[in-house]
């Protein structure tokens, strides 16, 4: 079950819409995992997305996903890898998907994970339906 930190935002939902209703032949797929360091509150706390955004707070890279999973039927993952020489020292707590015509898909807010510059790093993102 998806979490109020991890919402699908209303430009995929209305996507979503219009292509089942058939006003729509196609939606474009996911292309792009973002991390920021945006999404928390004063007090560092993941605050709730409204699903009305249509970027990070504060986008701090975007990497292309590698190809999707399905761990169960509903839901499709996606994942990227930061590499080793970027975002060194970055405190990451939010992460979007992102469609190929740059759509902001899906965004969670999350507790900071902080980037070492001696290491990959690497974002899943569920998509539950």
């Amino acid at each position: 079950m998806a979490s109020q930190n991890n919402v699908l935002t209303n430009a995929l939902r209305t996507r979503m819409a219009q292509l089942l209703a058939g006003k729509l032949s196609t939606v474009p797929k996911v292309k792009y995992l973002a991390v920021g360091s945006g999404g928390l509150d004063t007090s560092g706390n993941p605050t709730a997305p409204s699903g009305a955004e249509t970027a990070l707070q504060k986008e701090e890279g975007r990497y292309e996903v590698e190809d999707p999973t399905f761990p169960v039927d509903t839901t499709v993952r996606f994942a990227a890898v930061i590499p080793m020489a970027d975002l060194a020292g970055k405190k990451l707590s939010e992460v979007g998907l992102f469609s190929e015509d740059n759509v902001l898909y899906a965004i969670r807010h999350m507790l900071p994970k902080q980037k070492d510059s001696d290491e990959e790093m690497e974002f899943t993102h569920d998509l539950e339906f």
